[in-house]
């Protein structure tokens, strides 16, 4: 059964399209059929492939394209990473046939926040990746940003052992972790300056008082004002 996407393709991407559904003499489901999803995917982490960066690469950049017979070369496809981290992988769904596995998701658009994309890609279980198809406009180039923000989502996955555990899509802030701990502390006693220009402080900035309005621009202009001084001072009993 095929789905309204790939009904409404021309006749020479109708070919291409079944031809990469078809792996290992075996036709794998459409996963653009929403009634095919429900049926034959799941939301099984277990089954993701062993995607890494390196076959990441080799896809992306490396795999000759079908049309032109050159590598493809999608270097702008490596902004995925930033589409992963900004948390715009909104679905994953597997379907493992043997030694192949088909992982669908979801991708919000890039500038559009109210519209998304449907993708998939199908991968070996050793993480060689095999084809990837798209909604968008670049969709059949088959290395649009959208496949490849699934390519990082599962490498991400493999990388970080959620294949033992349950979807990462129905566990809050899995996507975008914050590495970081972070304290809060008085704005007086926080450190502004880059980690390789640091200076020691022996006591916390006097910032003098805001004026009766408190506007920002003054608030941030009197913290120019004393952080220089406290520098010129500090610069002065060093010499």
């Amino acid at each position: 059964m095929s789905s309204q996407y790939y009904l409404g393709l021309p006749i020479e991407e109708k070919s291409r399209y079944l031809a990469k559904l078809k792996c290992d003499n075996v036709t794998l489901p459409d996963p653009f059929n929403k009634n095919l999803r429900q049926t034959f995917f799941s939301t099984d982490l277990s089954d993701l492939p062993e995607v890494s960066q390196v076959n990441i690469f080799e896809y992306l950049v490396e795999k000759e394209c079908v049309y032109t017979r050159e590598a493809f070369k999608a270097y702008r496809s490596l902004d995925a990473y930033n589409y992963f981290h900004s948390g715009k992988v909104k679905m994953i769904l597997t379907h493992t046939d043997g030694n192949t596995c088909v992982v669908y998701g979801e991708i919000e658009a890039g500038q559009t926040l109210s519209k998304s994309y449907s993708a998939w890609i199908i991968a070996k279980k050793s993480g060689e990746i095999q084809s990837g198809h798209c909604t968008c406009m670049a969709g059949n180039g088959e290395v649009c940003s959208h496949v490849g923000t699934i390519l990082v989502a599962v490498e991400q996955c493999v990388q970080d052992g959620l294949q033992s555990g349950p979807s990462v899509t129905s566990k809050p802030s899995v996507w975008s972790r914050v590495t970081k701990k972070a304290d809060p502390q008085p704005v007086a006693q926080c450190d502004f300056l880059k980690p390789g220009k640091k200076i020691k402080l022996q006591a916390p900035l006097c910032f003098p008082l805001l004026n009766p309005d408190g506007s920002p621009k003054k608030l941030f202009k009197a913290l120019k004002v004393s952080y220089s001084s406290y520098i010129s001072n500090k610069s002065t009993s060093l010499m």
